[in-house]
């Protein structure tokens, strides 16, 4: 009998055993899910899909020998300002400088859409925090645009690179992308691409001025204000004629080249002081002040494995809002109390040869020249309490002396990987500055010279 106990005993101990490896090996139940959670998880794939988020984090620290006319907290270094010798024989300007900042880190998104009239639509957005203040920085748009895309036929509308720029853009690494010898501008606009054939394009775009702007008087009352130069976006924003380029461009099998001609159109002022009587001498009035330009551009790339070289010619007037060195001056004065203008006729290239990928070595070179007006002669304006001279207005003039040829040469170095890039600068930029002649040329001059060291450090996401 005790036998039998034993046996049922064992029986039901394995019995319980197997039902409890059954119990815990049983799946446990799903927990359902969320009308919410499944719309979100809908929601999250389909942004997965049409979105495409990039960006990087970027520091750049600079060091400088001198004084420069610089944007971007010193990022963007155009020129060397001129001398400014006090009554010791002291250059004021010859001081130098150093920054380290990551305000140009950067993050953006491009999109795929739907279809749209039988086209493949696109949009990019991207932001950067180099909206710059004294001492703080803030999200500012860099692109901001969509495209519609038939194949043959393409309509980008928003904000991008000015045609002037997006072409055999330097290879260099520096925030400036080859400023002022390569022009620097993003702008709202509407843009037409027409492809006939692959590789072949043919472009047409007109644009609005928004960050960057034309240069013109800083104000209407004195001479002092007249003959101050500032920075505005009422030049444009008054004229009504946005800015306009046409173009031919040649890009495939690691050649790119074309041509492209920019028109701009501008009102330096819409109000003057006159004197109409002796009982009210100053009467501010409507004039009618206006400005064409024509500017010419030419440019080749060429690609080869490691190898890349490109360059680019612009003969520019008034080219002011891209960065580069150029702008008009008065010729008339009228005497409805409106001014005459003509463009200052610029010479801008560049060129950049570079090698390499994982470790990339190149040389780029810029060059400037001012050719003077392109017709008439500086008239001398008289303000109305008497003070006279004459009125030039240019992207870089500083101090009393004009610009009349300035250069850059710049080695750089750097090691990429593809979530890091590290890389160093050098740069010599040299200007000559001295007396602008009645035809707008510049003569006795004498040359003013800036060392530059830029580092960077990027990690790409």
């Amino acid at each position: 009998m005790r036998k039998l106990y034993i046996a049922i005993a064992a029986v039901m101990l394995t019995a319980t055993t197997m039902a409890q490896t059954a119990e815990t090996e049983k799946p446990e139940a799903k927990e359902p899910v969320s009308k919410n959670e499944s719309k979100t998880k809908k929601v999250i794939n389909e942004i997965k899909s049409h979105v495409k988020f990039y960006g990087f984090v970027r520091n750049f620290f600079y060091y400088n020998s001198r004084e420069n006319l610089e944007t971007s907290g010193g990022l963007i270094e155009l020129i060397p300002l001129d001398k400014n010798v006090n009554e010791l024989g002291e250059d004021l300007n010859e001081q130098a400088n150093s920054r380290y900042l990551a305000m140009t880190t950067r993050v953006g998104m491009d999109i795929t859409g739907p279809e749209l009239w039988g086209a493949k639509t696109s949009g990019k957005i991207e932001f950067d925090f180099n909206g710059y203040g004294d001492q703080n920085t803030m999200f500012r748009i860099r692109h901001a645009y969509f495209n519609i895309d038939w194949v043959h036929h393409s309509l980008t509308l928003g904000q991008t690179w000015n045609p002037l720029v997006g072409c055999a853009t330097p290879d260099e690494f520096s925030y400036a992308a080859g400023a002022p010898y390569n022009p620097l501008n993003r702008s709202p606009q509407i843009q037409y691409n027409y492809k006939p054939i692959d590789g072949l394009s043919l472009k047409a775009a007109v644009l609005w001025q928004l960050q960057y702007t034309t240069v013109g008087p800083s104000g209407i009352d004195s001479y002092e204000a007249l003959a101050k130069n500032a920075s505005s976006i009422n030049f444009s924003k008054y004229s009504i004629i946005p800015e306009m380029y046409a173009g031919i461009g040649y890009k495939k099998n690691g050649i790119e080249a074309g041509a492209g001609v920019d028109i701009t159109y501008i009102r330096p002022r819409t109000k003057g002081i006159d004197s109409i009587d002796v009982a009210n001498p100053k009467v501010t009035r409507e004039v009618d002040d206006h400005l064409w330009s024509f500017s010419r551009m030419v440019y080749f790339g060429w690609t080869d494995g490691k190898w890349s070289i490109k360059a680019k010619s612009i003969l520019a007037q008034n080219l002011s809002h891209t960065n580069t060195i150029s702008g008009y001056a008065v010729t008339g004065v009228n005497s409805d109390g409106s001014f005459d203008y003509t463009p200052l006729t610029h010479t801008t290239s560049f060129i950049n040869i570079f090698y390499g990928k994982k470790y990339k070595a190149g040389i780029y070179a810029g060059y400037s020249k001012n050719l003077g007006l392109l017709s008439g002669e500086l008239a001398t304006v008289t303000d109305t309490n008497g003070k006279s001279g004459t009125l030039v207005y240019y992207k870089g003039k500083n101090g009393k002396n004009d610009i009349d040829q300035n250069w850059r040469i710049c080695p750089s170095f750097s090691y990429n990987l593809k979530h890091f890039n590290v890389g160093v600068q050098y740069e010599l930029s040299g200007i000559d500055y001295g007396t602008m002649k009645s035809d707008g040329t510049v003569s006795d001059t004498h040359t003013v010279y800036n060392h530059r060291v830029l580092g960077m450090v990027k990690y790409n996401f």
